[in-house]
């Protein structure tokens, strides 16, 4: 499977893009949620989309939007240091399903896009 990742943070999109690698699935990386738009119109064939939502330019919540509104059932798993449970149940209401807060395990990472593929 094709995983975007939408981390302005380069080490853990090093991290990601590595692990994820290793899982057999090809990584697309934007350090911004433009950038990570831009990559979804350009590769049709991403399947899940690993969103930070503390990021310096476009906030996740913003590009989660703009995320559902160009690939409504594309499945997201919002990835935050700081997210609070109203966060968390708003972005519920957009459709996302899976979270995990940083910093979490490895395990965690591969459970939860298990659970989105």
């Amino acid at each position: 499977m094709e995983i975007l990742v939408i981390d302005d943070d380069a080490n853990i999109r090093l991290l990601l893009r590595s692990f994820l690698s290793k899982l057999g699935h090809e990584v697309h990386e934007a350090d911004d949620g433009d950038t990570g738009l831009d990559v979804l119109k350009r590769e049709k064939d991403i399947g899940l989309v690993i969103l930070d939502m503390k990021m310096k330019r476009m906030h996740g919540k913003e590009t989660c939007v703009l995320i559902k509104a160009l690939r409504p059932g594309l499945p997201v798993i919002v990835s935050s240091g700081n997210l609070t449970d109203s966060d968390e149940a708003e972005m519920r209401g957009m459709g996302v399903k899976s979270f995990l807060r940083k910093p979490y395990p490895l395990d965690a990472l591969k459970a939860a896009v298990e659970a989105n593929t």
